[in-house]
């Protein structure tokens, strides 16, 4: 068994966590990498600032590497694995957010937490909804 990494928006993410599946696209394939700012790099060349990344533990035999992505140019190599991946509910989801400002050059922050516990994600939304100037947020 070995750590796979597969990096998508936060709203994908919501999506992923609902249904406790990782889908696989149009052609069966979810990709994946084997560190999580590697899949990073996938979303953040198109400028996405905010990025969900998800760890999932898989056999090594049910992934193959990847060769549609340029390992030079993203310095890293890819991974796919044919199919779906369900998931148990306690993978550990990192939250990234990137700075492309030209001010600051390219920066990162991560804040980690692990999907098994709602109470943290609610914690954590009312959180933000108070830094926003709001109340506690419906649901």
């Amino acid at each position: 068994m070995a750590y796979f990494y597969h990096a998508t928006t936060p709203e994908n993410m919501k999506s992923i966590m609902n249904d406790l599946t990782l889908k696989a696209d149009a052609f069966g394939e979810v990709f994946l990498c084997k560190e999580p700012l590697d899949a990073c790099k996938f979303l953040a060349i198109w400028g996405i600032a905010r990025i969900d990344v998800i760890e999932v533990e898989l056999e090594e035999s049910d992934v193959d590497e990847s060769h549609d992505h340029s390992e030079s140019f993203f310095q890293c190599k890819a991974y796919i694995h044919h199919g779906d991946i369900e998931l148990k509910g306690e993978e550990k989801i990192t939250e990234y957010t990137f700075d492309f400002s030209k001010k600051s050059g390219l920066s990162c922050a991560a804040a980690g937490q692990t999907t098994g516990s709602r109470r943290r994600r609610k914690k954590k939304e009312v959180r933000r909804e108070k830094e926003r100037g709001g109340g506690e947020p419906d649901g």
